[in-house]
Parts: C-alpha cells; structure tokens; sequence
C-alpha cells in the first residue's frame, strides 16, 4: 500500500453505491469502513483533543472521524498502524484487526475493538440494487451503534491504544510484516495481550456486520463498563474467538513509540488543545442545535434518505451535497466552507437557484435509492413542481401515468452526466452547460 496519509473523508453514497459492483471498488470501501470506524471509536470512548475529529452525516447521523491531517501524537501514530494493517488487508493477509485500550500501569485490558474480515471470491447477488440498499443500511447501523457507546470516556492520561492484527496464515509469508510496525520483542506479549482480550466478557456487543459481497466484515467489542443503549445481540464463548491456529499475532509496538515521543511534542499537543478550544464547543454542539444550522439552498431543511450532507467548517451550516452539484463527498472541498463564509456580499437565493438545487437533490436520490422522491416533490414549492416533472420526464428518467411516477432503469449514467452538466463551481454560473471536468465515477 503506498499511501502514506489515512484518508479519512467519510463514507459516501457513490463508495456504496460502487462497492457492490467489483472486488477493487469494494477493498476501497473497506478502506474507507475501517479507519472511520475507529476514528469514530476513539472519538465516542476517549477524550483525545478534537482538533483532530471532523464531523460527518449519514441519513441524519452525525458523525465522527479523523481528519485528514492530524496533529496530536497519539493520534497520528494510531494513522500510522491503520495503514498498516490495510496493507495486509489489500493482499488479502488480514484475518482480524483488534483495537485494544489498556491502563497505563500494568496494561490491564479495558476495551477491546475487533474487525473480523471474510475474503469471498465471487459475487453472486443476484440483485445489486437490493444487495446495495442493504449495504447501506448496514452501514448506518454499524455507525449508530458506535454513536451509543456511551460508557464514561477514557481519559487520555489512563490509557494506552495498541493495535492487534491476526493473519489467514495459509497465504500470509512468514515473513510478512506490514509498514509501521516493529515486532522483534512482542510476538509472545501480543498473544497474551490479545488473549486477555478475548477473556474480556463483562459486555459482549455486536456493534454491526457490512457485506459487499466481496468482503464481509463484522465489528463487535468487549469492555467492562456496561453501556447503556447499545443492544446486545449475541454472546460469543471464548471458543469462537480464539486467533489463528499458529498464533500468529502482529502487535503494535506502542512503547517503542513512547520512547520516541518527546516531552516538547506532548507539550505541543496541550498547547494545541488549549488553541482549538472554541473549535471543540462547536463541535460537541447538540445535534438539535446543528439541525437547527441547516441552510441550503434548496431551502428545504431536512435530510432524505442516502443524501449525503456537509458542514461548512466556518459556521457550522449544513448543506446537502448534491445541492452543491455532487454526488460523492469525496469531491468536495476539505475543509469545505459555504458560499455564504466566501462571499459575504451574496445575496438572497434565488427562485432560479433553489429550483436547479431541488432538482439536483431528485437526481442524487433517485441515483441512489432507486425510485421516485415523493418526499422532496411533496415538501418543494408548487410552483415548481410541473416543470421538475417535465425535465425528468424529457431527460427519459421516470415515466409518469396518472399522476404516479416511476423510475426507469439503467438511468445511472444520465444522471452522473446530468451532475457534470449542472455541477456548481467557484468559477461559473449554476446554470452552466459547460461539464465539470473534476468529476469522476
């Protein structure tokens, strides 16, 4: 793996929607799955400086997970194991991934994060847009389980993070060690630390289970505090979690890095806590309070369902992507600031603007959900609801009889076509026929 950097932008609709399609786009969500999975651990059970979180939302769901530029220590470090493992994970080497907090003193297991991956061959839905629609629905339930660990916060002082990768011994060479992690004295301690982690069953809880298919991932965790809203599915007997047949473990070798960690760069990190202090309020704002900073220009203040939304990083407002004429967030601007923080001389929207808004935001919902967006036609002004269907019907996208409206197939790439048409820019009008030559699906 050569990326160097843990990219780190959320997991998107158009990821999903790709995911379902081909082994390499489905290792890309994968990729993306995992690290926000953990950012968002780390962000719900400790209390790490959240200068180094961003918020992001999924059907109404905030939230949160690294950014792409980390500053604290600790943090980045953790960036550097996850990609690690991903390594092993894209030369189909990866058989478990733990994520463990341990105390400061004598490493007593307190929480224990494991990713148990499935490598299957073939894709044999028969139905993508139905093994799609799950896809999503696992992945909002993985997201709102981590949400609901809600046990008291680890505090930075008492803890420590390591990683534990286990390995389908039968591909893996021997000699196999993946970037970022050092082994030479840690192989029998790492078996023992990981045991100790299986034996962890005060709280045994299934936090969520994605398949794409090509890849089938399930993450559940232990830990000795009860919480108080995730539901507990299973209970899992220590026989079936035990490691690889060999024992074969790879442990991140955290001491190491706390030798390297000078008493200057811990400073730094407290200095930049005590910085980004106002940054961190905003962030830890109830969700009612953000919802209640929705402005976008559609003017219609609601999430729909697999719509993506972005937060201006100046004001916090959230806007839907597809208004902002994308489909995936991974083409917006990061950190992304409105256009209202860019240009404080704009003026009010107007009828023209809200109209093309709507009518992206009914092109990125039937794109991803499959059917007619009654939710957004009946909630739009009248006046425009004649010639959104008009435009939809003369673009061949739905048929209409009767009053009922359907949506024809193979209509993806009119619509992806339709975004790089319409795709609003810094650098020209909204109403542009000149495509976007950024976009790429």
């Amino acid at each position: 793996m050569a990326a160097t950097k843990l990219a780190c932008r959320g997991v998107t609709n158009a990821l999903i929607h790709n995911a379902v399609a081909t082994n390499e786009d489905s290792k890309k969500y994968i990729e993306k799955l995992i690290p926000t999975a953990i950012g968002f651990i780390l962000h719900q059970r400790t209390d790490l400086s959240r200068a180094d979180f961003e918020t992001y939302t999924r059907n109404g769901l905030m939230y949160k997970t690294f950014k792409k530029k980390v500053r604290n220590p600790i943090v980045k470090q953790l960036c550097k194991w996850i990609i690690g493992a991903l390594d092993a994970f894209t030369r189909n080497y990866l058989r478990e991934l733990y994520l463990v907090f341990t105390d400061t003193v004598n490493t007593e297991i307190l929480e224990s994060y494991k990713f148990q991956i499935t490598y299957q061959q073939d894709n044999l839905a028969s139905d993508i847009s139905l093994l799609e629609q799950n896809l999503r629905k696992a992945t909002d339930k993985l997201l709102l389980s981590i949400s609901k660990l809600n046990m008291e916060k680890l505090k930075t002082d008492e803890f420590l993070p390591y990683i534990c990768l286990t390995y389908y011994d039968q591909v893996t060479p021997v000699d196999y060690e993946p970037p970022f992690y050092e082994f030479d004295d840690y192989n029998s301690e790492g078996i023992s630390l990981l045991e100790n982690s299986l034996q962890l069953c005060n709280s045994n809880i299934i936090l969520g289970c994605v398949d794409t298919s090509f890849h089938l991932v399930q993450c559940q965790c232990k830990t000795i505090q009860q919480s108080n809203e995730s539901n507990r599915e299973t209970s899992e007997t220590l026989n079936s979690l035990k490691i690889n047949d060999s024992n074969e473990l790879k442990l991140s070798n955290y001491r190491t890095f706390q030798n390297q960690l000078s008493s200057s760069s811990l400073v730094e990190s407290q200095i930049l806590k005590s910085e980004n202090s106002s940054k961190e309020l905003k962030s830890d704002l109830d969700t009612d309070e953000r919802w209640d900073k929705f402005n976008c220009s559609c003017l219609l203040k609601e999430t729909f369902y697999n719509i993506d939304v972005v937060e201006c990083s100046k004001c916090s407002c959230l806007q839907h992507i597809s208004c902002l004429g994308f489909l995936g967030l991974d083409d917006v601007m990061n950190p992304y600031i409105c256009k209202t923080c860019k240009d404080k001389t704009s003026t009010s929207i107007t009828l023209s603007e809200q109209f093309f808004c709507i009518f992206r935001l009914i092109l990125a919902y039937i794109f991803f959900n499959k059917r007619f967006p009654y939710q957004i036609t009946n909630d739009c002004p009248k006046i425009f609801l004649t010639r959104l269907i008009q435009k939809l019907e003369n673009l061949q996208i739905i048929d209409s009889v009767d009053g009922r409206h359907s949506v024809r197939k193979e209509i993806d790439g009119l619509i992806i076509e339709c975004f790089r048409k319409w795709n609003q820019t810094n650098d020209r009008d909204d109403k542009s026929d000149v495509p976007n030559k950024r976009r790429k699906f």
